[in-house]
């Protein structure tokens, strides 16, 4: 039954990826020349700039049951789990959402390869040009097993510039927290706390940013303990730094206010939920 099944979505997915192949390519292309975070925006991050060399061709040679097995008992080589990878998500892309209500096995295909693929290292994965469908996969697809791939590649955007220890960023700051808020589900929390340890190497953009992702972040998931503790330790670095007489720190007034304010406001929310500690 699953084989019926899903040689019916490949069929019907292709017929659609025929007729959209360029399209698809012409819309790649043009978001590749966004670079960073507004390619991550945008779905495309980290892809070769040759287009028609990684150009996804449906089947080869093998049904999607035996890749299925394959990657489930792990004797899939990790390339082959990338080309499938990005073929089934070409596949779900291209189906209009009837289609797709009836292609579980394909999303089945999808969660055991993000499941196979959670501990390769993002350099890697980046490497493998399979940042892109992860990002279709969780963002479009609302694909839950690639959730915790996604957290990665986004907030490893959001801090590359402060772990360079950079005072300005690349992309306007309004980019920056569109793709920050792309992090709010409660489940991201690690990479929420990743981004905050980034930006504690640049006190500049932690001044900046701080209030800001917070705002942007906050409630639902204020009660997690361990981000909490971080968001503490992002708030003592700007104390401490505006302490120290640091010029780099001081943002004016308005931001010092706007600090005060978002910090006033988690207490207030950490008493109510009787977290005294931490208020």
């Amino acid at each position: 039954a699953l084989a019926r099944e899903m040689a019916a979505a490949v069929d019907s997915g292709a017929r659609k990826g025929e007729k959209s192949d360029q399209d698809t390519k012409k819309a790649d292309s043009q978001q590749k020349q966004a670079g960073g975070l507004a390619a991550v925006l945008q779905g495309s991050i980290g892809e070769a700039e040759d287009d028609d060399e990684f150009v996804v061709q449906i089947g080869d040679g093998t049904g999607w049951s035996e890749r299925l097995q394959q990657v489930d008992s792990g004797q899939a080589p990790l390339d082959h789990i990338v080309k499938w990878t990005r073929e089934v998500v070409m596949l779900l892309a291209a189906m209009e959402r009837e289609e797709r209500s009836r292609a579980a096995g394909l999303f089945r295909f999808a969660a055991v390869a993000m499941t196979a693929l959670k501990d390769v290292s993002l350099q890697r994965l980046t490497e493998l040009q399979v940042t892109d469908s992860v990002l279709q996969l969780w963002r479009d697809l609302k694909l839950p097993e690639a959730r915790s791939i996604f957290g990665r590649i986004v907030s490893a955007q959001l801090g590359e510039e402060a772990r360079r220890g950079s005072h300005k960023l690349q992309v306007s700051e309004e980019l920056w927290l569109e793709l920050a808020a792309q992090l709010s589900s409660p489940e991201l929390s690690q990479s929420r706390i990743q981004v905050l340890s980034d930006l504690r190497q640049s006190v500049v953009l932690l001044v900046q940013l701080l209030a800001k992702v917070v705002k942007v972040w906050r409630r639902d998931w204020a009660v997690v303990e361990e981000e909490l503790k971080h968001i503490q330790a992002a708030f003592s670095s700007v104390l401490k730094a505006w302490r120290e007489g640091s010029k780099d720190a001081w943002r004016g007034l308005s931001a010092t206010v706007e600090l005060g304010e978002v910090a006033a406001e988690l207490g207030k929310y950490c008493e109510q939920k009787n977290k005294p500690l931490s208020s």
